[in-house]
């Protein structure tokens, strides 16, 4: 039996350039070449190790992912008895628009939620949501930041999948995961990209800062994928994506009452997905 929660698990800015470049050029930016909030990013993302690169992956470009909380769920199975280890098999899954990162602005919201973004929220009818919107107002984004404006999501350009918890320790504490997603990026959503991604994975969504209106909470790190295949134009396709997590959510709030109370989060996971490849990447709308 799987119950339906949301755990505080949070997702873009970053220059897209569709290039054609030989292994030795895909390094990073210096940190003097860096203004500080961007440096901040740039210090999330993972190194790539150039003396294992392989000659074949010369075309490399980034995405931005933006998935709204309410498209990035958490299953957990039913347990009686959790035991030590009751967070292995928690399975979070994902479901966002992909753009080019020209189109994303990235803001600074150091007021946290206004009444507006409870307002912009799927989850208007959740019982007790008036209620809960009298102590909303103000709570932190995860990264105290948030996308300045979503476009209109291009059917044919998304990311979706999900990552399934492999070990921890506890109800929340993940020290690994498994995740299958699929990259997909134009030919009206069938000329995909197929990511595997199973590395450790240091997170405990429930273990955030206290006070949630004056501390944002935790963003998750970075992880690793590898390019296993694809459809269309990317059969035979293979590579690496990292993924970095920009902007999330708020800390969960209980609304509704007796056997109807959620929990409620606010706000849009923001993800830098840099991908590297055996084939040519087309640009993001």
């Amino acid at each position: 039996m799987m119950k339906l929660i949301t755990i505080g698990t949070i997702f873009a800015l970053l220059a897209s350039s569709s290039m054609n470049v030989d292994a030795a050029g895909r390094t990073k930016k210096s940190a003097s070449a860096l203004g500080s909030e961007e440096q901040e990013q740039e210090d999330r993302s993972l190194f790539i190790d150039e003396n294992n690169l392989d000659s074949e992956l010369v075309f490399q470009r980034s995405y931005i992912a933006i998935t709204a909380s309410e498209d990035f769920p958490t299953l957990i199975a039913d347990q009686s008895d959790p035991g030590m280890n009751g967070i292995i098999g928690a399975i979070q899954t994902q479901s966002g628009g992909v753009y080019d990162p020209a189109n994303i602005q990235i803001v600074n919201r150091p007021n946290g939620t206004t009444v507006q973004d409870l307002a912009d929220s799927r989850i208007e009818n959740t019982p007790g949501l008036d209620a809960l919107s009298k102590v909303a107002v103000g709570l932190q984004f995860a990264g105290k930041a948030q996308p300045k404006f979503v476009p209109q999501r291009d059917v044919g350009f998304f990311l979706d999948g999900q990552c399934t918890a492999t070990g921890g320790k506890g109800n929340s504490a993940i020290d690994k995961h498994t995740c299958v997603l699929n990259l997909c990026l134009g030919g009206g959503g069938f000329n995909c990209l197929g990511l595997y991604c199973g590395t450790a994975f240091i997170f405990d969504p429930f273990k955030q800062p206290p006070n949630s209106f004056k501390n944002a909470p935790n963003l998750p790190p970075s992880y690793p994928c590898v390019i296993i295949g694809g459809t269309n134009v990317f059969q035979g396709a293979k590579g690496n994506v990292d993924i970095t997590t920009l902007t999330g959510r708020t800390a969960p709030k209980a609304s509704g009452v007796g056997s109807d109370i959620q929990l409620a989060q606010f706000g849009f996971i923001t993800q830098r997905l840099n991908v590297v490849s055996n084939v040519p990447l087309p640009p993001a709308p």
